[in-house]
C-alpha cells in the first residue's frame, strides 16, 4: 500500500479508513480497489474503451484480516478467504476474456502477464484398487476403482495416483477410497450381513505375552508389582552407561542400567512406612550403550524377605537357566530379552470359553466355624463343587481369623454368582453355607 492513500471510496460509494496494513491495488495517482473488493476510481462506465483484465488469488489470512479491519464483508471476501485452486486462474480467465470479445466486441492489446510466484505441489498418493473391496466389505471391481479416479480428473502413473488441484480434500489413500465408493454407491453395502475380514499372522513379540504372564503368575504368588523411575543419581557401570541431557531432575541424570537400584530405594520406602515382610517385583526397560549403539532391553527385579523362598518362586514359576539369574541377596534379577526361548517361559493357557451374563452379578459373603486350620485351597474347591459351575462365578476367601478363646478358626468366604435373580442366589448360598 502506498502510505500516502489514507482513504478508499468502493463501487458503491463507501468510503473506508486505511492503515499500513491493507492490501491494494493502485497506481502513483490514486487507490484503484483492495484485495477484496472494487474502487470507485476503477468503475467502468459507458465511455470506458479500454480496460485490464485482472484475476488474482491472494493470501487467504491477508484478505481474511483486511475484510475484519475494515469491517467490511463481501462476497468477494468470502470467497477469497476459502483455499482456492489457482491452477484454475488460466481456464477462467480464457473463458471470460471469450465472453468480452463475442459480446462486448474490441479486441486484446497487450500480452498476458502472469505471476506465479510459488506454484502448488500436487500430492502423490500410493492407492492399491482392492481396498476400495477391503473398506466397503462388497465386491468392487478394480476397472471401476481406475475408472472412478480418471474420471475425477486423477492423473494415474501404476499404483501412485496424482488428484488434481482442485481436490484439495485428497491427500490420503482412504480419501481415494471413499471416492469409490461413493461413486459405486453407499446404499449398495449391506446391512444385514457380516462384513468379510481377513486373519493377520500375530505378530506380537513373544516377550510381550511372556511379561503378561510373568505378572500374572507373581501377582499370585503374593508379589506386588511396583514401577519406579528410570533415571538414576549413580551408573552401575561406567563405561555402559547414557546420560540424559536437560534432564527433569539434575541429581538422577543417568538411564538405569539394573533395576535392582531402584527396588533397593522401594525397599528403603517400604520399611520407612514399617510394612512387615515385604516382596514386589518390577519389569521395566534398563539401558546401556555399546559404543555408537543404544541398547534399550526389559528385565525383571524381584525382591523377597526370605531368599529361600525367593530363590524357590524364581527357579520354579519365572526361569529354570540360572546363569540368565542374577541373585544379590534378597534381590533377582533376569534380563527378559536375553532368554535364548521366551515362548517356553510363558505358563500354558487354559481355553477361555465366553459367558453371556443375562443378569447382574450377585455378591455374598458367608462365615464357616472349623475346629481346626484346613487348607484354603481345599476350602475352595470343595464349596465349589458344592455349588456347581454352572452359576458360580468366583468364589474366594477373604479372610481367617484364630479365636484365642476357643482356639477355632472362622474363614469368611466371597462367593459370586451369575445369571441367577436374587432370591436363587440367596437359597443356594444359605443351603451350600449350612447357614439355613
Amino acid at each position: 500500500m502506498n502510505p500516502s492513500f489514507k482513504e478508499f471510496t468502493s463501487l458503491d460509494g463507501s468510503k473506508l479508513t486505511l492503515n499500513n496494513n491493507i492490501l491494494m491495488i493502485n497506481n502513483s495517482r490514486k487507490p484503484l480497489s483492495l484485495s477484496f473488493w472494487g474502487g470507485e476510481s476503477c468503475a467502468i462506465d459507458l465511455n470506458t474503451t479500454d480496460t485490464i483484465i485482472e484475476m488474482a488469488i491472494y493470501d487467504r489470512t491477508t484478505v481474511r484480516q483486511n475484510s475484519r479491519q475494515l469491517k467490511s464483508v463481501t462476497e468477494a471476501s468470502i470467497r477469497l478467504e476459502k483455499d482456492l485452486d489457482t491452477e484454475l486462474i488460466p481456464t477462467a480467465f480464457n473463458h471470460l476474456t471469450n465472453l468480452i470479445l463475442k459480446n462486448c466486441g474490441g479486441q486484446i492489446s497487450s500480452k498476458i502477464y502472469d505471476y506465479y510466484p510459488q506454484e502448488i505441489v500436487l500430492f502423490q498418493i500410493e492407492f492399491n484398487p482392492k481396498k476400495p473391496s477391503l473398506v466397503s466389505g462388497i465386491n468392487i471391481p478394480t476397472d471401476f476403482s481406475i475408472d472412478c479416479l480418471k474420471r475425477l480428473d486423477c492423473q494415474i502413473n501404476g499404483s501412485i495416483i496424482t488428484p488434481p488441484s482442485l481436490r484439495k480434500d485428497i491427500t490420503i489413500e482412504a480419501d481415494l477410497i471413499e471416492e469409490v465408493i461413493r461413486f459405486w454407491g453407499y446404499q449398495k453395502i449391506p446391512t444385514n450381513q457380516p462384513l468379510p475380514f481377513k486373519e493377520v499372522t500375530d505378530i506380537t513379540p513373544k516377550e510381550i505375552y511372556l511379561i503378561e504372564n510373568l505378572k500374572d503368575k507373581l501377582i499370585q504368588l503374593g508379589y506386588d508389582e511396583v514401577l519406579t523411575w528410570p533415571l538414576v543419581t549413580t551408573p552401575t557401570d561406567e563405561k555402559t552407561v547414557i546420560k540424559t541431557q536437560n534432564s527433569i531432575n539434575s541429581e538422577a541424570v543417568y538411564l538405569r542400567q539394573s533395576l535392582i537400584p531402584s527396588l533397593e530405594q522401594q525397599l528403603d520406602q517400604y520399611n520407612r512406612f514399617k510394612l512387615p515382610k515385604p516382596q514386589f517385583f518390577e519389569i521395566g526397560k534398563i539401558f546401556s550403550k555399546e559404543g555408537d549403539n543404544f541398547i534399550e532391553k526389559n528385565a525383571l527385579g524381584i525382591y523377597n524377605h526370605n531368599t529361600d523362598v525367593l530363590r524357590r518362586d524364581v527357579l520354579q514359576n519365572v526361569s529354570t537357566d540360572k546363569k540368565k539369574i542374577i541373585f544379590k541377596g534378597n534381590f533377582v534379577e533376569i534380563i527378559i530379552d536375553n532368554l535364548s526361548k521366551p515362548e517356553k517361559y510363558i505358563p500354558s493357557q487354559q481355553q477361555n470359553n465366553a459367558t453371556e451374563l443375562t443378569s447382574q452379578i450377585i455378591t455374598l459373603d458367608a462365615n464357616i466355624i472349623l475346629d481346626k486350620e484346613e487348607n484354603a485351597a481345599n476350602l475352595i474347591k470343595k464349596y465349589s463343587q458344592i455349588i456347581g459351575s454352572k452359576n458360580l462365578w468366583k468364589l474366594v476367601i477373604t479372610d481367617i481369623y484364630q479365636d484365642p478363646k476357643t482356639n477355632k478358626y472362622r474363614y469368611t468366604f466371597q462367593a459370586s454368582y451369575f445369571n441367577l435373580d436374587d432370591k436363587t442366589a440367596k437359597s443356594i448360598h444359605l443351603k451350600t453355607f449350612d447357614l439355613i
